[in-house]
């Protein structure tokens, strides 16, 4: 049975000093998760250290067919779906542990970098649909959102699941209703078997 895994993240303090409150990526997973069935949301640490490790072990316990991923980017102003994951972390300011790795690899002799392996013209075409302006972008940063993404694309890579996984970085809206919206349509369509077959 087709299913889903879709994360968010715990409130943060941007590499710009901004002190978040509140995430609402790991609100809008929740809800994602709550209102679909075979879908679960989860929020993932703001940690270099813990967040790789949760998500490998959800990975492992849950077998998703598929994995969503959501990071929010205040300094952002468009919604980017991320094309290209780097076997790189590396930040200058600390995790939510102070935590501030310098160049460092991710997974010790994996590939320098992952392609998403979802159809991201399929995905862009459905948050189109949903009355939202998504974007592609090629670099997801060497933070958090970035390891994430690696971590399931490397998961996919060498256990074959989740077979698909994209990441979101969400600017600043006045309304999540909408992205919860269309991700609760986009889950349904992937768990219906819609998306086109994965190369």
């Amino acid at each position: 049975m087709t299913s889903v895994l879709i994360t968010g993240f715990e409130p943060f303090t941007t590499g710009q000093g901004l002190v978040l409150n509140r995430n609402p990526t790991g609100e809008v997973a929740r809800a994602v998760g709550e209102a679909v069935e075979a879908c679960t949301g989860h929020v993932l640490p703001v940690s270099f250290r813990d967040t790789r490790s949760q998500l490998e072990e959800l990975l492992r316990s849950m077998a998703p067919t598929y994995w969503i991923g959501m990071g929010f980017a205040p300094h952002r102003t468009t919604l980017d779906v991320e094309a290209i994951a780097l076997n790189v972390e590396h930040a200058a300011h600390g995790d939510n542990d102070g935590e501030c790795p310098n160049q460092r690899p991710i997974v010790e002799g994996a590939p320098v970098a992952y392609s998403s392996t979802m159809d991201l013209n399929w995905v862009t075409g459905m948050l189109q649909a949903a009355h939202l302006k998504p974007a592609l972008s090629f670099h997801a940063g060497t933070y958090l959102c970035n390891q994430s993404l690696f971590t399931a694309l490397h998961s996919g890579a060498v256990s074959g699941l989740p077979v698909g996984a994209f990441f979101l970085h969400v600017p600043p809206m006045d309304s999540y209703g909408a992205l919860t919206r269309a991700l609760e349509g986009l889950v349904r369509a992937l768990i219906r078997g819609e998306h086109p077959p994965v190369s």
